[in-house]
């Protein structure tokens, strides 16, 4: 039985709008692999982000001189 007949097997047992989110969630690859990318890219921004307050990235004058 592919997911699309499992679907359908859950609307007509009365499943409703969360418990089909939750399926798709637990067993279709693209919404995973979708989560997982922005996963990746939330824990990137925030990589970076504590990385540039820590000064690494300082663009100042290397002499002191402004």
């Amino acid at each position: 039985m592919n997911i699309k007949e499992e679907i359908d097997w859950l609307i007509v047992d009365g499943a409703n709008g969360l418990q089909i989110l939750w399926f798709m969630l637990k067993h279709e690859p693209f919404l995973q692999s979708l989560i997982g990318f922005g996963l990746l890219l939330v824990i990137m921004c925030w990589y970076l982000d504590k990385k540039d307050d820590k000064g690494e990235n300082d663009y100042s004058d290397p002499h002191g001189k402004l």
